[in-house]
């Protein structure tokens, strides 16, 4: 149960039909809802009611020429009312993207990926020595992730072009879990009408 707003600039009649250069969007949502267990526990759990908000924000620029730029931010909280001890849960994230046009057949990129989570969760399925057959554990998890997305594409002859991508994140968790980071490749060749063969290396 919630209610949604959207926000953006509103465009006059008399404005030209190209789009500007930069462009906002902006969301803001609330909601309340009942957890029947809020903290995953299998002797006693604890239901309660509770509260949520979140907004959101979309930033882009729109140019016909020099680098290409999107954004996006999104955060969410929730209050629940009546549990012992007093909970709340928070989840954040963002992903911005910079872009380059290097002649006809070359374009760069670099994107940047956040994000953060407050939350008790399912922690069962870590237990690598007993998959799926030991009892439910639960755990506040909390922790931040940061992700890197360099890449390059090139235009091919015809309908074809290939890209190439080396992603890298890094986890940080707090107690009773562990940090840990990876890296690799994605190789990607694709056509504009929609057929795709993508490799991955890491």
């Amino acid at each position: 149960i919630g209610f949604t707003s959207l926000g953006l600039r509103a465009q006059p009649p008399e404005s030209p039909p190209l789009p500007p250069l930069w462009d906002a969007v902006y969301t803001v949502r609330g909601g309340a809802g009942y957890k029947d267990n809020v903290f995953l526990s299998q002797a006693q759990p604890q239901g309660s009611a509770f509260v949520s908000g979140g907004a959101d924000v979309m930033v882009l620029r729109l140019a016909p020429s020099g680098p290409q730029f999107d954004f996006f931010a999104s955060a969410d909280a929730a209050h629940f009312l009546s549990t012992t001890p007093s909970h709340n849960e928070y989840t954040a994230f963002a992903q911005g993207q910079v872009s380059q046009d290097f002649g006809t057949q070359w374009k760069g990129s670099l994107a940047a990926e956040y994000f953060y989570q407050d939350q008790f969760l399912d922690t069962s399925f870590l237990d690598a020595s007993n998959p799926g057959s030991g009892p439910a554990a639960a755990a506040a998890v909390r922790g931040h992730t940061v992700t890197l997305r360099p890449g390059v594409r090139l235009n091919l002859t015809g309908q074809f072009w290939l890209a190439l991508e080396t992603p890298g994140t890094r986890q940080f968790y707090e107690h009773p879990l562990d940090d840990y980071w990876k890296t690799g490749a994605k190789l990607t060749l694709s056509s504009k009408a929609g057929n795709r063969v993508t490799a991955r290396v890491r």
